[in-house]
């Protein structure tokens, strides 16, 4: 397992950037801003988001469509991108970015 992976980090309001973080649990949780839900999209793509963004009234971030069955869902806080490869996190992809631009649309903030 890797030391240092590549995340596409979606922060509300903010564009989508890839950060290279430490490949740890505590580091994914850090950025989510604690428990990580994981939600499973298409070709080994993640996305880790905090399991409590309802409850805790995080902001909404972004509506993802074209998942499986093609529902559009919205997340919010912050969501970061992984792959997943034998069970375990790794780095994106180089063509994980344009998934995101054509798939992970902002919301507005109010």
């Amino acid at each position: 397992m890797p030391d240092k992976i590549i995340v596409i980090v979606m922060e509300p309001g903010k564009p989508a950037e890839q950060r290279s973080i430490d490949n740890t649990l505590k580091a994914l949780q850090e950025l989510v801003g604690g428990h990580i839900e994981t939600v499973r999209l298409s070709h080994g793509r993640i996305l880790l988001v905090n399991e409590e963004g309802v409850p805790l009234n995080l902001p909404a971030n972004r509506a993802i469509v074209g998942g499986p069955g093609q529902w559009p869902i919205i997340q919010y806080g912050t969501i970061v991108m992984v792959r997943v490869i034998e069970d375990e996190f790794s780095s994106v992809y180089t063509d994980d970015m344009a998934w995101v631009e054509n798939h992970c649309h902002m919301l507005e903030s109010e």
